[in-house]
């Protein structure tokens, strides 16, 4: 979901989305995260240092890294990581009522 508007930014430089998703390489201030979509199965959750994996059975899975470059290892679950399931969920929901009713438009004037 992130991918598009990612590479946009790369190729475009300052670039205005149409796309869900945002330029990973910008994140937002507040609580950063990307969404990781894998054939609309299995989705990841991924922060600097925390990874939140929703597996196809519905089981949730938690990681965390000391730094970047090193490995991820299992943890459990924290508050803020629950949160993010549900923001994550939301979004994804979101999108996909606007798509599958018809009400996204990449191009709002070209209905």
């Amino acid at each position: 979901m992130d991918l598009p508007p990612t590479i946009m930014g790369i190729v475009v430089g300052d670039y205005r989305s149409v796309f869900f998703g945002r330029d990973v390489r910008k994140p937002p201030a507040d609580d950063p995260f990307a969404m990781a979509i894998y054939n609309k199965k299995r989705y990841g959750i991924v922060t600097d240092r925390e990874l939140i994996v929703l597996r196809e059975s519905g089981s949730r899975l938690a990681y965390r890294r000391t730094a970047q470059g090193l490995p991820w290892e299992q943890v459990a679950m924290t508050p803020t990581q629950a949160a993010r399931i549900r923001d994550g969920l939301a979004i994804l929901r979101s999108a996909k009522d606007l798509l599958v009713t018809g009400r996204y438009h990449a191009n709002p004037h070209n209905r």
